[in-house]
């Protein structure tokens, strides 16, 4: 039997939204309702809760251990390294990837990007590299060969402060798959960074959360049909693009990409000056993939 780890990324130290994974909603911690969805996940073998060593996370691990399932605490900078060291001392075979910031993970879609993967001979089964469902129900599944080359190969920051930057931008190194909504429904914003997310995701929650049951995207669809001044809490925020990388939501990993361009672009153009030509074409070629990747969220913005 293969041995599935779903790892569930989470910490405390939000610059735009402190402390929201243990901000209260319906009278628990937001992660203890994100973890109670994933517990209706089937076919998953090990839960991880993986945060970092900081102290403030701590009480996430204690989360947890309440919830039962597994805590682990990695570097709070490297994702990467984070999510491959917590797969590897639960022995993953597959990996299951959930953020911290999607309260309204949906079992059902986790549960089809697994039957996805294991359809066919896959390395990554995500809906983010075209993103069709509403933000903030993202998942994605790797192989362990295939986080373990993440891993072993990604250099640059973006790359290693978000988990699946490197197998966006390489698709040509594994075997992708993306799997969307029948409808685009991108333009929804169901994730948590700031304030107007907190309070939206609090609405939400108090019109269908039930002890011991759980809501689906349906029924949030049908509320906000009903209730269009709930879904006009954060929609500002929302990104007004019909579909794209999920990565383009995160101001974080934009950051990391734009300053990837500098910091590459110093050293290629050094190794070039000195001679190690090898060297500089390899990060020549690098700075053409971020260039490109950054050169396309513009253009699409600039049409939007």
């Amino acid at each position: 039997m293969t041995k599935i780890v779903l790892v569930l990324v989470a910490r405390q130290g939000s610059s735009r939204l402190p402390g929201k994974a243990l901000c209260e909603v319906s009278g628990r911690p937001m992660i203890w309702h994100i973890i109670e969805r994933l517990k209706r996940v089937r076919g998953v073998d090990t839960i991880v809760l993986a945060t970092t060593t900081r102290s403030e996370d701590i009480p996430l691990v204690a989360v947890a251990k309440e919830c039962g399932v597994q805590g682990f605490a990695g570097s709070a900078e490297d994702v990467l390294d984070r999510v491959y060291q917590a797969a590897s001392a639960h022995q993953a075979e597959v990996i299951v990837h959930i953020g911290g910031d999607c309260p309204f993970v949906d079992p059902p879609i986790v549960e089809r990007a697994l039957e996805i993967f294991f359809s066919e001979p896959l390395d990554y089964v995500t809906n983010t590299l075209v993103q069709t469902y509403p933000s903030g129900l993202d998942v994605n599944v790797f192989s362990w060969q295939a986080l373990a080359r993440a891993w072993k190969e990604a250099t640059l920051a973006a790359d290693r402060h978000h988990l699946c930057a490197y197998f966006h931008r390489h698709v040509e190194k594994f075997q992708v798959k993306n799997f969307g909504h029948e409808t685009p429904l991108a333009f929804w914003r169901w994730t948590l960074d700031y304030p107007e997310d907190l309070a939206f995701v609090r609405e939400v929650y108090r019109h269908l959360y039930r002890e011991g049951e759980v809501f689906h995207q349906e029924d949030i669809l049908d509320l906000l049909q009903r209730r269009p001044d709930i879904a006009a809490i954060n929609q500002e925020r929302a990104l007004t693009l019909a579909e794209r990388p999920a990565v383009w939501d995160s101001e974080g990993y934009l950051f990391d990409l734009q300053k990837d361009l500098m910091v590459s672009a110093q050293k290629a153009v050094e190794a070039d000056q000195k001679g190690r030509f090898a060297e500089a074409e390899q990060l020549y070629r690098e700075l053409t993939r971020i260039a490109q990747e950054l050169g396309e969220r513009t253009r699409a913005l600039a049409r939007a």
